[in-house]
């Protein structure tokens, strides 16, 4: 009987460790905050797994590095939030806005995405699991802000910390470029060559990659969540963590023999 006490008391003190008091919320495992209004919270490392955030607002919030394994963000809105790191691995984030979200080293591991709408904008297709797969019918309109380097020449330019969001850089080519995170999502790069340039750091996420080479380019720290990325070269690149993708990398990046 002793024992069962003392287990009971050291269980709901390892949850009290993780329960934190943002504004009239406590945030912590399991929690129910079903229609919350969390817009604009600054709460890094939040302890969110499991929790029941369905339909809640995270508009422009500041949640870096949060947990939210398990979690059910179904029609959440998190348009403009800072998701720096954080971890969405098996949520459900079925309908939810991403739109303008800072997904950068942010993990989707077998997250549902359906009907999410992803950070550029465009809309996840029917049974996404771990990145958005977009509805192909829809067509990726530029706003007239949206830059544009369609087929121009730019390499060897050293470009680091650029934003190139939702531009339009089809045939664009950034051989031998330095461009260490640049942001990249939801540009539309198709036959866009980076041979041998420095994209450490750099986010794709959203990215329509579909021929484009990055053979021999240092890809270290690359967010390609969500990026359309079909007969995309990366022989003899550096990937994401480190190895040298073989000679025939052709869509993925293959071992070397």
């Amino acid at each position: 009987m002793r024992f069962f006490y003392t287990l009971i008391l050291s269980t709901s003190f390892t949850f009290s460790l993780f329960a934190t008091q943002v504004g009239k919320f406590t945030i912590e495992p399991g929690v129910n905050l079903s229609n919350a209004n969390l817009s604009n919270i600054e709460h890094d490392y939040g302890q969110f797994h499991g929790a029941n955030l369905t339909g809640a607002n995270l508009s422009n919030a500041k949640i870096e590095f949060s947990y939210f394994q398990a979690a059910n963000l179904s029609d959440a809105n998190l348009s403009g939030a800072n998701l720096t790191g954080a971890n969405f691995s098996y949520a459900n984030l079925s309908g939810a806005n991403l739109k303008d979200a800072n997904i950068s080293f942010t993990k989707f591991d077998n997250a549902k995405l359906d009907g999410a709408i992803w950070t550029n904008g465009l809309k996840c297709r029917k049974n996404s699991r771990g990145s958005c797969r977009f509805i192909y019918k829809a067509k990726k309109r530029l706003s007239s802000s949206a830059i544009n380097f369609k087929g121009k020449d730019l390499s060897n330019k050293t470009m680091n910390n650029s934003n190139f969001i939702n531009a339009d850089l089809k045939g664009t080519k950034f051989v031998k470029s330095s461009l260490e995170n640049v942001n990249f999502s939801g540009a539309d790069l198709m036959g866009a060559t980076f041979k041998s340039a420095n994209l450490e750091g750099a986010n794709f996420s959203g990215a329509n990659l579909f021929g484009t080479d990055f053979r021999w380019a240092n890809l270290k720290g690359v967010n390609f969540d969500g990026a359309i990325i079909k007969r995309t070269r990366f022989s003899h690149a550096i990937w994401i963590d480190g190895r040298i993708c073989g000679k025939k990398s052709l869509g993925k990046c293959k071992k070397t023999k």
